[in-house]
């Protein structure tokens, strides 16, 4: 018996040269089916990719043309509510672009179905809406008279032919694009699975529909395969899946989803990884930075902290055996690390951690500098961050400053990858030249980044509309800080404008920033003495929040209690004390609960709202319990300022000084100049630090030592403080006119009081004819 020739084995070109001929193929009938005839017919085809059946759209489009049939397109992916199927379609024949001549047909595609198929929160609505358009098959042939493609991912086809049986046997014809590549088409215009970020910035249709495009990926790898035959290749891919449909969810606001789908991957990739680390351990690593990012946005800050440090100790490991290669995964999760660590509020930690990330990135920069730059922006502008919180301000302005010089310089190379980072860094480093007391400075660059952003959002509105939000509200503290109100207020109302269109179009993702940009703009408002309508947007501010909370509890109860303390001011100024006292004792309570669960990170906001709960106790006549309100804010900042003295310093004089003010209401008045004094002695070493920042300060507290001692009958020493808190005032005045004005005359007030009581006549002193001098240079009545 002969030997048997075995066949020449297939190489893998002529495999795909093989597919790319089916698919051209495919591609010829579907059109062919689209052209022939005229009248209802239904049409289906398959496929996986949205870049590729995109791209496939435009090959049909160009075809159909030739054979003088004009292609429209329906995009359900873009309808809010539930989808009346026939009412959709035929709306869009009668409304749709007419075709371009005589003899021209028309042809309809459908996009999207696959968004009322989310296979768990929009399932019933999407059967529903199949089982609707199954009845009406009668109506959708008479009252759509041309020829419909419906496109669909593999799962939703099979839903569609459950839930829609008989349309579903109407079809004249299927075609199968699902083996099509980027390689058949030759290029593809979206990726399936897109970065955070360029995800976040896709209209909403488009995320619904990438989001259900993973997960029909996943349910089809599910299905595919049973669990007891699943290999490591198809559990990496199912891996793989699962982070990217948390991240997909993560961009669109969807908390508790992106955190499930999140914490399915880490189990997938740690059980992988104990069969075969050396493959698995940098999934792991991977999806447990996720997990730690995902668990921090719904409030879980211990749980956060300790995925992120089991994914710092997971890179450590790997680049320890390879450190060419996972250096810069170790980067990344230290950065991360840094970032969870200052929400516990554990600074010290935090800058620690952020700091070995900035020098393992500046040791990539050397090796590296082409690829590893964008990871020293970052780390820097971290770092600045972290520094910043524990009151090492200078430091923080070189980390700032810095980050700004590297994306300046990666921004002149390539403006379209870096100018986003760019406008980052400088809004970071405006707020921390407004805190130096360099407010023209801290105006320049946040205005650049402003600038910057808004550009950018002209360019691509989806994608830098909420990064210029931010920088307007920034914009406006910074023009509040100059005394600028009325354009303070215009920017943060922009904000505001630009952030309640995005709730709308995608409300789990922006309502936050919303209320957080209502938040500001009832500052704003109460800046300028317009309390009704600063009133109404604060209130709304803490509605919305109030909301979340009943969503996420604890990931929203420090805004809520943000809000609140706010609330408490804005009915404070309308005279409505005891509505203001209950809105600033719910933030003193919430702020408690959250310093008995997480104390170094909110006892600093318990310690400020029990500061105005004293003072709102103190004005509806309640002085002893308002008298311990604020002691016990003052012990609060006392610890606070022993830890980091940087940091919390300001804050206990500013304490120090309310309580010097309670305690001489109660006719105490020794132990109230003691207080007063005290809040002297700290802003006067702090303004030698840094005078810009801190002479302000200095001048309201020698205000209030002057009427402590006038109380006393120690008068002359009364004319000294107020002598030089006017005189302080007089040079800011100068710098700052807009910004200092009002304190000014009311420092001007009170020296010709305490002169008044030492028998000399305001007219005659020097300082106050200087002062008269000064504002007649102003424009300004000295009385006025």
């Amino acid at each position: 018996m002969p030997p048997t020739r075995s066949e020449n084995p297939t190489t893998p070109s002529e495999v795909l040269g093989e597919r790319q001929s089916r698919q051209r193929d495919e591609l010829r009938a579907l059109c062919l089916a689209l052209a022939e005839g005229e009248g209802f017919r239904l049409v289906l085809a398959t496929y996986r990719d949205r870049g590729v059946r995109d791209r496939l759209l435009e090959e049909v489009r160009f075809d159909l043309e030739r054979r003088m049939v004009h292609m429209t397109k329906v995009d359900l992916s873009d309808l809010r509510g539930a989808l009346d199927l026939l009412e959709t379609l035929r709306q869009h024949v009668n409304a749709g672009a007419p075709p371009p001549g005589e003899g021209w047909r028309q042809a309809l595609v459908v996009t999207g179905l696959e968004v009322f198929l989310d296979y768990e929160h929009a399932e019933r609505v999407g059967k529903s809406a199949l089982r609707q358009a199954n009845l009406q098959r009668e109506a959708l042939a008479k009252q759509i008279p041309v020829p419909v493609v419906f496109w669909l991912m593999p799962v939703a086809t099979g839903l569609f032919a459950q839930e829609a049986p008989d349309l579903w046997h109407w079809r004249v014809a299927t075609f199968d694009f699902s083996e099509a590549t980027v390689g058949d088409i030759h290029r593809a215009d979206l990726p399936l699975s897109p970065p955070f970020e360029d995800f976040r910035a896709k209209q909403v249709g488009e995320q619904r529909e990438s989001i259900a495009a993973l997960r029909d990926r996943l349910l089809e790898l599910d299905h595919a395969i049973s669990p007891g035959a699943r290999r490591p290749r198809e559990d990496a891919e199912r891996g793989t899946l699962l982070v990217e449909v948390g991240l997909a969810y993560a961009a669109a606001g969807l908390r508790e989803e992106a955190l499930k789908a999140t914490q399915e991957a880490v189990n997938v990739y740690r059980d992988l990884a104990r069969e075969r680390p050396e493959s698995f351990l940098p999934g792991l690593a991977m999806s447990l930075n996720n997990l730690g990012a995902r668990l921090s946005e719904v409030g879980r800050r211990e749980d956060a902290l300790v995925a992120t440090k089991e994914a710092v100790d997971v890179h450590r490991e790997l680049a320890r055996h390879r450190r060419d290669v996972f250096l810069p995964g170790l980067a990344m999760s230290l950065n991360n690390l840094g970032g969870v660590l200052s929400n516990l509020g554990q600074r010290e930690d935090a800058l620690n951690a952020t700091q070995e990330s900035l020098d393992i990135r500046r040791e990539l920069v050397r090796q590296r500098p082409e690829g590893s730059l964008p990871g020293l922006g970052d780390s820097l502008s971290n770092l600045g961050v972290m520094l910043r919180e524990l009151g090492r301000r200078e430091d923080a302005l070189k980390a700032a400053q810095e980050a700004v010089d590297v994306y300046r310089d990666l921004a002149r190379q390539h403006p379209e990858a870096f100018l986003p980072g760019l406008g980052a860094s400088l809004n970071n480093l405006g707020v921390m030249l407004g805190e130096l007391g360099r407010p023209e400075d801290a105006l320049n660059a946040t205005q650049e980044a402003v600038d910057i952003r808004r550009e950018l959002s002209r360019q691509r509105p989806d994608a830098f509309l909420p990064d210029l939000a931010m920088s307007l509200s920034n914009l406006g503290s910074r023009l509040s800080d100059l005394g600028r109100r009325e354009d303070a207020l215009n920017a943060t109302q922009e904000a505001v404008d630009i952030r309640r269109e995005l709730s709308r179009q995608r409300r789990d993702a922006f309502l936050p920033d919303l209320a957080t940009s209502l938040n500001n703009v009832g500052n704003r408002l109460g800046d300028l003495g317009r309390y009704g309508d600063a009133l109404n947007a604060t209130q709304e501010a803490v509605d919305i929040r109030r909301e979340l909370v009943r969503q996420s509890s604890y990931a929203f109860l420090p805004d809520l209690g943000n809000s609140l303390h706010d609330l408490g001011a804005r009915l404070g100024d309308l005279g409505r004390h005891e509505d203001a006292l209950n809105a600033t004792q719910e933030a003193v309570d919430i702020r408690r609960e959250l310093v008995r669960q997480c104390p170094d990170a909110f006892l600093p906001d318990l310690a400020m709202s029990l500061n105005s709960l004293g003072i709102r106790l103190n004005t509806v006549g309640r002085r002893e319990q308002a008298l311990n309100a604020v002691q016990e804010a003052v012990r609060a900042y006392h610890d606070l300022a022993r830890q980091r003295p940087d940091t919390f310093l300001p804050d206990l004089a500013m304490s120090l000084n309310n309580l010097g003010n309670m305690l001489a209401e109660l006719g105490q008045p020794e132990d109230a100049l003691t207080v007063a004094q005290e809040a002297v002695d700290v802003f006067r070493d702090l303004s030698h630090q840094r005078p810009d920042a801190f002479l302000p300060n200095l001048a309201g507290s020698l205000n209030n030592v002057g009427l402590r001692l006038s109380e006393l009958g120690r008068r002359e020493n009364a004319l000294r403080a107020a002598r030089e808190a006017v005189e302080i005032y007089g040079r800011l005045v100068e710098r700052l006119p807009a910004a200092f004005l009002r304190n000014y005359k009311i420092s001007l007030g009170g020296l010709a009081k305490r002169l008044q009581e030492n028998g000399q006549s305001p007219e005659t002193d020097a300082t106050m004819r200087q002062a008269v001098e000064r504002l007649q240079k102003l424009g300004v009545k000295p009385g006025g």
